[in-house]
Formats: C-alpha cells, structure tokens, sequence
C-alpha cells in the first residue's frame, strides 16, 4: 500500500493506493486528457471578447495528478493541494505537490531534480522545486502566487537539470479544472 499525505496548515489530504500501477486503473478517479499544451479552441472562447472564459475556482482543491505516457511503465502516482489565503493578502494562493514512486530523475536523461510547473497556457508559469524524502517521495510547494486559479490552467510534474537549466517531458498531469466550484 502506497500512500500519499499533503498539508497545508489544518488541511490534511491522505490518498492510498493498493496494487494500482496506473492511475487510469482507478474507476472512481476522474480521467484526465492528454491534451497538448496550448490555448483553449474557439469553442471555449467568448464570442465578445475573445478571450479565454475564465470559471471560478474553489481552494483548497486535492487534484490528482494521473501518469503521462512517457511514465507509464511507471508507478508514479501524485497529489497536489491547490490552497488560498484570505482575500485581504496579496499573492494569496499556493500549491503543494506530493509524488510517490517516480525513478531517479537521471532515467529520464541527464536530470538530477524534479519540477511541479502550474500554468496558464501561453500566459505564465509558477516552478516549485521538488525535493526527494528519506522515504523516496518528491514533494515541494511554492506560495505567493498572484494569479488567481482558473479552469484553462495545469500542473505537470517533470524531470529538469539544475546544471543546464534543461527540462524533460512532462511525466504526471493534472487539469485545474477538476477543481471547478
């Protein structure tokens, strides 16, 4: 049994997985699509404006992050904790990534760290670094966020170079829009 635990003050989020190799396996989990990374099409836009329709977001939000299929003959499994401060405080929002049973960064290529990237495609990117713990799970978190959460944004999970600066593909994903209110 693998198990998964993110925090965020009060919050406690636990996640268990029994014999499950993907996350797909799992029927009362939400499927996410490999869709690429890119704006949303015409039909997702509004007809005024023609700028992304933009759906609240409700904090805190567990979203799963399911295995791409670069990681698929892995194990990996991961959460993240997508949290808020109160609205008098800005760059109120955070998130928290936990990954467990991801290999070495280095079987990926010439990696030596991983990387949670939360983004709004084509508009901006926030990198948390990952660090590994004694019981081999990756976790990180990054706060001070000044863009509210929206349904068009994403997390993925990848493997990068603190030497280069490169960056591998993405290996878990995740929509925030499985976190619509």
């Amino acid at each position: 049994m693998n198990e998964l635990v993110a925090t965020s003050g009060p919050i406690v989020i636990r996640v268990w997985t029994v014999g499950v190799t993907h996350l797909s396996n799992v029927r009362s989990f939400p499927a996410y699509t490999r869709t690429s990374i890119g704006m949303p099409d015409r039909a997702s836009l509004s007809t005024k404006s023609r700028t992304p329709v933009r759906r609240s977001v409700e904090p805190p939000c567990c979203l799963l992050l399911s295995a791409t299929e670069v990681a698929d003959e892995t194990a990996a499994v991961g959460v993240a904790l997508l949290t808020q401060r109160p609205e008098d405080i800005p760059r109120r929002n955070a998130f928290s990534v936990l990954v467990n049973e991801l290999p070495a960064p280095a079987s990926f290529g010439e990696y030596d760290i991983y990387e949670a990237v939360l983004f709004e495609p084509n508009v901006i990117s926030f990198v948390a670094t990952l660090t590994q713990t004694p019981t081999h799970v990756w976790a990180g978190s990054l706060s001070g966020i000044s863009q509210p959460f929206s349904a068009t944004m994403r997390l993925i999970v990848r493997p990068a170079s603190t030497q280069s600066g490169a960056t591998g593909p993405a290996l878990l994903e995740g929509d925030v829009s499985e976190c619509m209110g």
